[in-house]
């Protein structure tokens, strides 16, 4: 699969479409969130995606429940789980079993990433509840002016609030769209990949670095979680090697036939147009690996090739391929 593209024009775009919310009364804007976790990101956060991620809104939105990315390390993996996962607890996008709750799932390769997420998560809410104080409180004391996504954690002794959870509480009028329907919280738990996930069942199911994780704790814990409430599933990572679960169900060589998730391939070259001096950082990082050799680390962690030994890079098309990568950089 070729990886996507993201030019300047697709930068535009991105920013004419929110063009098209500025202007919309709170109430309405406000439904426009609940529907889109980019307009959410845009302006209940203060966050605007990049353009890879924006893209891959754009399929949540058309309503794809498999989604797998194969994706550079260092782009934002992380961060569009950290948006998404609090956009679907706190518009209760799952609202499933008795409690019409929405149950958030989190898997990260380690148990410091899956704490990193939810630090992430956190330091999203207080984005957000200082954005929503500035442009939609009316009078003091209101919901935004309380600081809106803090004030919806539920903080009762008996609600599960850790460095790995957040727990929100229960619907009630005064919060309108926010958590609607909800009779017992949503919540937000975030995961190294052990057995002890087994058990849980989750409405979204965001597994990041799956290359990372072992296939028997993903067959026999993690892709259990979501098959009760037939769960929203986002699988990302950077590619490694070419065996395991993640190459299996991202099918670089387009092997399966009527392959039911939605693959998406972004390289380091997706944040070319969105931070400028981020991407320049990294292709000089790039070319010091390619002096020093890693062309494997090169490949795999920055341009989305799942390759099996160093031996692989000493083909004429790889050499080409990569200079053509690091002279770019330099136009």
């Amino acid at each position: 699969m070729i990886p996507i593209v993201c030019s300047m024009d697709d930068c535009l775009d991105r920013e004419r479409f929110f063009q098209s919310f500025a202007s919309l009364e709170p109430s309405v804007l406000f439904a426009e969130c609940s529907r889109d976790p980019a307009v959410f990101s845009r302006f209940m956060l203060g966050v605007s995606l990049y353009s890879w991620q924006f893209k891959v809104t754009r399929a949540l939105v058309s309503g794809e429940r498999r989604i797998v990315l194969n994706t550079s390390r260092q782009i934002g993996k992380s961060l569009l789980s950290a948006i998404v996962g609090l956009w679907f607890a706190v518009f209760n996008k799952g609202c499933s079993s008795e409690f019409l709750n929405s149950k958030v799932g989190i898997i990260s390769a380690t148990d410091d990433q899956s704490k990193k997420v939810m630090d992430d998560i956190r330091n999203l809410i207080r984005l957000g509840d200082v954005y929503c104080r500035k442009s939609y409180s009316k009078v003091k004391g209101d919901l935004f002016d309380r600081g809106v996504f803090s004030f919806l954690i539920d903080d009762s002794r008996s609600a599960e609030n850790s460095k790995s959870a957040i727990t929100f509480k229960s619907w009630v009028k005064e919060f309108g769209l926010l958590l609607k329907g909800s009779i017992v919280g949503s919540f937000i738990k975030c995961y190294p990949p052990t057995q002890s996930i087994r058990g849980n069942t989750f409405d979204l199911l965001f597994i990041d670095e799956a290359a990372q994780i072992d296939d028997e704790v993903y067959d026999v814990a993690i892709e259990k979680t979501g098959e009760k409430y037939d769960a929203l599933r986002i699988i990302a990572s950077t590619p490694y090697g070419l065996s395991g679960f993640f190459y299996e169900l991202f099918d670089p060589d387009d092997k399966l036939l009527n392959n039911p998730w939605k693959r998406f391939a972004f390289t380091v070259d997706a944040i070319r147009f969105d931070t400028p001096l981020e991407y320049e950082r990294r292709l000089r990082d790039i070319a010091l690996d390619y002096g020093r050799g890693k062309h494997l680390k090169v490949r795999q962690e920055n341009y989305c090739e799942f390759v099996q030994s160093e031996t692989s890079f000493l083909d004429r098309k790889s050499t080409r391929l990569n200079s053509s990568h690091v002279s770019e950089s330099r136009m």
